[in-house]
């Protein structure tokens, strides 16, 4: 059994806490990200033997859409790339008692441009995330000085421009020079992977396109769909996996005609595997149980607006906004990025 206070949960022992970043969607979300950028303080239980951190730095927007007159291509928007993820174990005696946690923010979806069918109008570029942090409490708990996780942000996807789509974000490689990483055991060969953002289509769609693997366990956005010189509207692009994982039921997220499917947490007994292990040897049992989805694609559109880019889960980048041409019409808005997410668990 768990319990939600705002943005942490935490299991009925005190065994798991789960923290997050503001949630844009959220109706209370200016106390959300208020909160969520103070930190939280985390104590750790009595009698436990290894402390698992499973953490991953805020997810960037998608850029917006163009507009363009009749007879002029309006590139898609390009998807936000993930922020870095990271899993530690360390033995609790080398963990500090107390660690102030500050999980990131995602970032918002460019604004598509508009156009009165005479000059085309460039997409706005996402805005970026913010990076999750894990730091020591000193003196009066106020300061965060000797970090001992600080996972990037990744940065946003570009606007969709009447010549060509929006660049997908670049990821920002993650780092091993933390305080503790030296005493526990990182596995970063087991998918910790960041991805970066898929760029905006204007000729054809499969380059907005985002199949993945076992090798990534947080998506970047997809790209957004544009509309070519003749007047073809392209779909937006999908987000779907690939054969290495056909035989997991994670769901795929294909945008419709014009807007871009959302992003979702894909946790088939997660936390069941995260909590429960013992060592490493179920490391891959945790890897393959959980997929955080990035946001698709907004699709193209000729005559009327693009279509918005898809919301990215924890993580995840933001999907692209459409393209659209014609005479006051706007190009899609970006996705945006999903917050940043930690959990910490004590073994027993």
């Amino acid at each position: 059994m768990s319990y939600q206070n705002y943005s942490r949960a935490y299991n009925i022992s005190d065994h798991t806490w789960i923290y997050t970043g503001g949630m844009s969607n959220s109706a209370d979300y200016t106390n959300d990200l208020i909160q969520s950028r103070k930190g939280f303080v985390w104590s750790k239980p009595k009698n436990s033997k290894l402390i698992a951190l499973f953490y991953v730095g805020g997810g960037s927007g998608g850029g917006g859409g163009c507009a363009s007159p009749t007879g002029t291509a309006a590139g898609g928007g390009g998807g936000g790339s993930t922020g870095s993820p990271g899993f530690i174990i360390i033995p609790s005696f080398m963990f500090p008692d107390n660690v102030r946690v500050l999980p990131g923010t995602g970032g918002g979806g460019g604004a598509g441009g508009t156009t009165d069918g005479i000059t085309a109008s460039a997409g706005a570029t996402g805005s970026v995330g913010t990076g999750t942090l894990i730091s020591y409490i000193m003196g009066d708990q106020s300061t965060y000085s000797a970090q001992i996780v600080n996972a990037p942000r990744g940065n946003a996807g570009g606007g969709g421009a009447s010549g060509t789509g929006g660049t997908g974000g670049n990821s920002v490689s993650i780092t091993l020079s933390y305080a503790l990483f030296g005493l526990g055991s990182f596995p970063s060969d087991k998918v910790m992977n960041v991805q970066t953002g898929f760029n905006g289509s204007i000729t054809t769609s499969s380059t907005a396109n985002n199949t993945f693997g076992y090798s990534y366990s947080f998506l970047a956005g997809a790209g957004g769909g544009g509309v070519t010189t003749a007047g073809a509207a392209l779909p937006g692009g999908s987000v779907t996996y690939g054969s290495d994982l056909s035989e997991y039921s994670i769901i795929k997220t294909t945008p419709n005609a014009t807007s871009g499917a959302n992003g979702y947490t894909h946790f088939s007994n997660f936390l069941e595997a995260f909590s429960n292990f013992t060592d490493g040897s179920r490391i891959n049992d945790i890897v393959k149980s959980i997929k955080f989805i990035s946001g698709s694609g907004g699709g193209g559109n000729v005559g009327g607006n693009g279509g918005n880019g898809g919301d990215g889960a924890f993580g995840c980048g933001g999907g692209g906004g459409g393209g659209a041409q014609g005479t006051n019409v706007s190009g899609g808005t970006g996705g945006k990025g999903g917050p940043g997410l930690v959990i910490i668990s004590s073994i027993f």
